[in-house]
């Protein structure tokens, strides 16, 4: 991951979506429509044999589930997800987080949820 976000700020890509078609040459396009995200999405998790039912919205869940585990700031995360309400982004989380004060002004610390 830390390399694709390498590529995309050497590309000057800042903002926007992080999965973009990459066209002759290594060329980055425009976004994936939210349907192809899908599709890949489904065809990779089959491949690997990994079972269940996943999506793109798996993606956005798993990644404000280990945006948490990393200690990222709320703020950031949410400005990363394009989230503008906590409620909505925690609701994405499997884990259970808890503001704390800290340099940016919030960041998660985070526990596990009980499993029901």
């Amino acid at each position: 991951m830390q390399a694709w976000l390498a590529v995309l700020a050497e590309r000057g890509i800042q903002e926007g979506a992080l999965f973009r078609r990459i066209r002759k040459g290594g060329h980055l396009g425009e976004p994936l429509a939210p349907a192809a995200v899908r599709d890949i999405v489904k065809e990779r998790c089959a491949m690997a044999g990994v079972e269940g039912k996943f999506s793109a919205h798996s993606l956005r869940a798993g990644f404000v589930t280990e945006a948490g585990r990393q200690n990222m700031s709320l703020p950031e995360t949410m400005a990363m997800t394009g989230h503008h309400s906590v409620a909505t982004v925690m609701g994405y989380s499997a884990l259970k987080a808890h503001s704390t004060a800290g340099p940016a002004g919030c960041s998660m610390r985070i526990e596990r949820q009980p499993s029901v």
